[in-house]
């Protein structure tokens, strides 16, 4: 594993490789809250078979805090790019799989295949429930600290299903604990497509695998349907015992069905 430093206008983004460069490549996006280390569990087995690449997104891990018009699409490229990578299956989740997916529609010649993960969705008509319970941590932020607001943030219901496990309580923990938590007070400057995705997905071209725990939160459910519906070909696979965080939920299951799906994308093409 190689460990790198991509320079980016007002800041670096940090990133990871491992594997042969002659395989194809793929790139893992972390959700909210989160980092590089959401792919421990798979990271250097997807490695044997593909050129495997995790990043940090701005405000996240080792890379540099958000500045007004930044692009996250841009900044994916731009890693891309700085890893010598022409064209890379992307696999998102959360956010990551909303920023994959807008990836897509801007840059299709550089995405060889998509694995959206419990992923949001730009221009995505969140739900009141949702909304209330995103809200309430934000408030928490506001009023008590970070420290208060991740401790809210941890307890939230889009994790429940996470924290009944010692193991994945402990590995999500510690990257929320590590997390700056700079959008909890501040309003994230990044520019994204428009019109946003969720109007758009008749123009994902690339071959894509939707992903969803069974006990994910209604929105990100729905959000599954939508892409599972809008996206030409798509293919859908609800995993069963997993809520928001597969990859850390029910990893072996997580591992096979994206592996069968990379390589079959692989192979044509």
């Amino acid at each position: 594993m190689e460990s790198h430093f991509c320079p980016v206008p007002n800041g670096q983004l940090y990133y990871e490789t491992a594997g042969d460069e002659s395989r194809p490549a793929a790139l893992f996006i972390h959700g909210f809250s989160l980092d590089t280390r959401l792919w421990d569990t798979q990271w250097l087995v997807f490695a044997r078979e593909f050129r495997v690449i995790r990043c940090d997104l701005r405000g996240y891990g080792r890379s540099s805090l958000p500045v007004d018009g930044y692009s996250p699409v841009e900044d994916v490229r731009a890693i891309l790019e700085h890893a010598g990578v022409g064209r890379a299956a992307l696999v998102g989740l959360s956010r990551g799989g909303g920023l994959a997916v807008d990836f897509s529609i801007t840059h299709p010649s550089m995405t060889r295949g998509l694995v959206l993960v419990d992923a949001a969705l730009g221009g995505w008509s969140w739900s009141a429930r949702q909304k209330e319970l995103d809200e309430a941590v934000w408030q928490i932020a506001r009023e008590r600290g970070l420290d208060a607001a991740k401790q809210a943030w941890l307890m939230h219901p889009l994790f429940a299903q996470a924290m009944r496990n010692p193991q994945v309580a402990a590995q999500l923990t510690r990257m929320v604990q590590g997390w700056s938590g700079w959008q909890f007070l501040h309003r994230d400057p990044a520019i994204y497509p428009k019109p946003p995705a969720a109007k758009r997905l008749d123009e994902v071209n690339a071959p894509a695998l939707v992903i969803a725990g069974e006990h994910d939160l209604d929105d990100f459910l729905g959000i599954a349907a939508f892409l599972a519906d809008g996206i030409r070909g798509a293919q859908k696979i609800i995993l069963p015992n997993a809520g928001h965080l597969p990859p850390l939920e029910t990893p072996d299951t997580f591992y096979a069905a994206v592996l069968a799906f990379l390589k079959d994308k692989s192979r044509s093409g």
